[in-house]
């Protein structure tokens, strides 16, 4: 741990130490987090319970490039149309974490903000 000198007094320096991995109040990495959120809104939006290994399944479809890239919204997310199990489907992809963030609604219109 670094420290600091204040006057003769060594103190433990502030946020010294190895990084940590980013976790909610509930003590999920953000990439959990995403994971569970995609679980829930699969199951809302398609009414599928598509589990972990369809989740991955979804995953391999876009990084082996057998997705349509319907938008991309930020360096880190993108939006690609997939088809698992024959049912078309709209998900956001989160490049930085390798995760699904969200399934959206079929009707998923690139460029256009409803809620803006």
């Amino acid at each position: 741990m670094g420290y600091s000198r204040t006057s003769n007094n060594y103190r433990p320096r502030r946020g010294g130490g190895p990084k940590r991995l980013a976790r909610s109040p509930v003590g999920l990495t953000k990439a959990a987090s995403q994971e569970m959120h995609a679980l829930r809104a699969a199951k809302k939006r398609y009414g599928v319970d598509i589990g972990l290994l369809g989740m991955c399944e979804v995953r391999d479809q876009i990084q082996d490039g057998r997705s349509r890239l319907l938008e991309r919204q930020s360096n880190r997310v993108t939006i690609h149309g997939v088809a698992w199990r024959g049912q078309p489907m709209v998900v956001a992809y989160d490049s930085l974490r390798h995760t699904l963030v969200t399934f959206l609604p079929l009707d998923f219109e690139p460029g256009v903000r409803p809620w803006r």
